[in-house]
């Protein structure tokens, strides 16, 4: 009975231990990359604002280290505006193929030297 007990006793600390030990990975986790802003469903994620303040630092020979938080928010609402314009320029829906048609008609008539028989040549780029 004492030799089952001591089993049973054995069994509850092993299975203790065994269930902090996954509470511990499970909570300990890595934070690769965290979300700093949310642009009509895009996310702009913490590296992004680093690759946008150290270009910044770059371009203009500072250390981005010292950047301050006035200078970071302004480079987060640069990385918003640029989302915000490419979101407008991407077309909801596209071109009817007629109105693409037209307009290849049209930049043909611009450009009269480069004939549908040049397919291929670098003036084309594979229009016809």
């Amino acid at each position: 009975m004492k030799l089952r007990r001591i089993k049973i006793g054995r069994d509850c600390a092993l299975g203790t231990l065994l269930c902090l030990a996954l509470s511990a990975c499970a909570f300990g986790g890595q934070i690769v990359d965290r979300v700093v802003a949310n642009v009509n469903g895009h996310v702009v994620l913490q590296s992004d604002l680093e690759q946008e303040i150290a270009f910044e630092a770059f371009s203009i020979g500072r250390n981005p280290d010292v950047f301050t938080a006035d200078e970071r928010k302004t480079a987060l609402d640069r990385l918003i505006d640029r989302e915000l314009l490419r979101e407008q320029v991407r077309p909801s829906q596209p071109a009817p193929a007629d109105q693409v048609a037209s307009q290849v008609a049209a930049v043909r008539k611009l450009y009269p030297l480069v004939r549908p028989t040049q397919v291929g040549t670098p003036f084309c780029n594979g229009l016809a």
